[in-house]
């Protein structure tokens, strides 16, 4: 397609009728994809101190090369997540502010370095890389800590390929763009404002807002947590090799296993296995796609972890119980 088409349709989608900065989830969820399940890489697994997904949160500082900045396991963290697991869904039922939040920072700070921020003059002897080409988190981050060692069970080691680039705000991103998301942004509330203006009574419209964004958060944020959150997950930056990049994809995701008559209900999210090798493949294709991908993981000896709904959630919620657990015990 057309790059001019798609950002506008995309900012259409995502920031009008969704009220989620499209910028922002393809910042993130490119990153995801590439780096699936990574301590140090993924931002979908990075929740402290609200979620420790695994024991190696728990190891004093992790670098998230994403945020670039520390996670550390603090005093506050140690005491939020030894409930995790029984905080988990009434998190899900809110979880749609978050990304309203999350959207709403991601714009401000491409509009603070595009329109406020004093523009850093580059080094004479810089023939490479501009100070106008890097990112504003690269400007104002602090040196990268040592990059941790890669591990994986079923991984080779970590190769000398670069680490995947976080699709943080870019200094030179288009003005009229930036201005355009921020006022789709901003129609998304003013529709919502609008309608919910026509509820009778205040309590009403608190209801019908809380109500509808709880039934998003219990179906849509809960399909995709559990297809992830209870996979394995490694220190470091994936590998290069395909044949490993494709272990890294299954050992990081899992499909629910549904019947066609459900396809209309999970939306293509029951194959997140399919998705993660095939990102760009439409929703109505995956149902086809598993069954070959099943076919040739049993050839080939690989895990293809298909599971219900139900079993899903419980591997999650078991999950997070050992990681409370473990804060319990320090």
């Amino acid at each position: 397609g057309h790059p001019a088409s798609e950002f506008w349709l995309g900012i259409v989608v995502g920031n009008l009728l969704n009220g989620i900065d499209i910028d922002w989830w393809k910042s993130t969820h490119n990153v995801h994809h590439v780096a699936v399940n990574s301590v140090h890489y993924d931002p979908d697994i990075q929740h402290l101190p609200v979620l420790a997904l695994d024991e190696r949160f728990c190891d004093g500082e992790n670098y998230s090369f994403y945020h670039m900045r520390f996670m550390p396991f603090d005093a506050i963290s140690r005491a939020i997540t030894r409930y995790q697991h029984v905080y988990f869904y009434p998190l899900m039922a809110v979880a749609r502010f978050n990304l309203y939040v999350q959207s709403l920072c991601h714009i401000a700070l491409q509009h603070y370095h595009a329109f406020l921020a004093t523009p850093t003059k580059a080094p004479k002897s810089s023939k490479v890389t501009s100070v106008a080409k890097r990112s504003p988190r690269q400007e104002l981050a602090p040196a990268p800590a040592p990059e941790p060692e890669f591990e994986h069970s079923a991984l080779a080691p970590r190769p000398a390929a670069p680490a995947p680039a976080s699709s943080v705000p870019n200094a030179i991103v288009s003005k009229t763009h930036l201005i355009a998301r921020l006022l789709t942004f901003m129609g998304y509330f003013a529709w919502v404002t609008a309608v919910m203006s026509q509820v009778p009574g205040a309590e009403l419209r608190f209801a019908c807002v809380l109500t509808s964004h709880v039934v998003c958060g219990l179906m849509l944020h809960t399909m995709i947590s559990a297809s992830h959150f209870s996979r394995d997950m490694y220190n470091g930056r994936p590998c290069a090799e395909l044949t490993n990049w494709v272990k890294l994809q299954l050992s990081g995701t899992l499909n629910y296993a549904t019947s066609r008559a459900w396809d209309w209900l999970y939306g293509g999210l029951q194959f997140q296995i399919e998705h993660h090798l095939y990102p760009r493949l439409s929703r109505r294709h995956l149902r086809a796609a598993s069954t070959h991908v099943e076919a040739l993981c049993s050839k080939l000896g690989l895990e293809y972890h298909a599971i219900s709904f139900y079993e899903a959630n419980r591997e999650v919620i078991i999950t997070l119980g050992q990681c409370a657990g473990a804060t319990r015990s320090e």
